[in-house]
């Protein structure tokens, strides 16, 4: 598992080199939006971007028939995609808490908020993403492309929504909402995902083992 991981870092720090202008862009408009749903959601999705891109090159190269001459388990080479998106989606999600930091400072947005968001914004991503490897492998990148991109605009539209029909049109009253209730549904919502996540996990093992490589 540590050559399959160093394999992934060496690809993402070539990857990573171009997005750097991209994360530039979104902490500039996540100031100029005053709204860091916007940075926390596409920093999520970035991250999440990584594994797809990774997935894409070891079709590619056909590196899932290449590396099934070496012994390496076959649910090896699907757990290491799981593995680098929880190691991208937790560093994203300690980069935008940090970074919530001077933008509640400057907005004017209570930090809790904030914070409360990006935890929210990294438990979908992580619901997307696992959804999305768990797609990819059963039908190859190509076919789950489409499918592949609902999965991510469905779950961040439903929050850009709730937010404006609470901020914006007062439809949902969400200003009623105690700290301790918000804690508690961020929570219960990070759990929830969790367990979806492992769940796709074990699914993708599953049929990964039965393909022909």
């Amino acid at each position: 598992m540590k050559g399959l991981l160093y394999k992934e870092a060496v690809m993402l720090k070539t990857t990573m080199r171009m997005q750097l202008l991209s994360l530039a862009i979104f902490v500039a408009m996540g100031f100029a939006l005053k709204n860091i749903v916007y940075l926390g959601m596409m920093l999520t999705v970035l991250c999440g971007n990584f594994c797809l891109n990774s997935l894409n090159y070891d079709v590619a190269d056909s590196w899932n028939r290449y590396a099934s001459t070496f012994p390496i388990r076959r649910e090896q080479l699907v757990s290491v995609k799981f593995v680098l998106e929880y190691l991208l989606i937790a560093g994203s999600v300690l980069f935008t808490l940090l970074f919530g930091i001077p933008f509640s400072l400057v907005v004017g947005v209570p930090y809790e908020e904030c914070a409360a968001t990006c935890v929210a914004c990294g438990a979908v991503s992580l619901l997307a993403g696992s959804l999305n490897l768990l797609l990819c492998t059963k039908f190859g990148v190509e076919k789950a492309r489409v499918i592949v991109t609902l999965t991510y605009l469905l779950p961040f539209g439903g929050i850009m929504l709730l937010y404006y029909c609470s901020e914006k049109l007062g439809i949902i009253n969400l200003k009623n909402v105690t700290e301790g209730q918000v804690y508690l549904m961020v929570g219960g919502l990070v759990a929830v995902i969790a367990a979806l996540s492992l769940l796709f996990w074990r699914m993708s093992c599953r049929v990964l083992r039965k393909q022909d490589l």
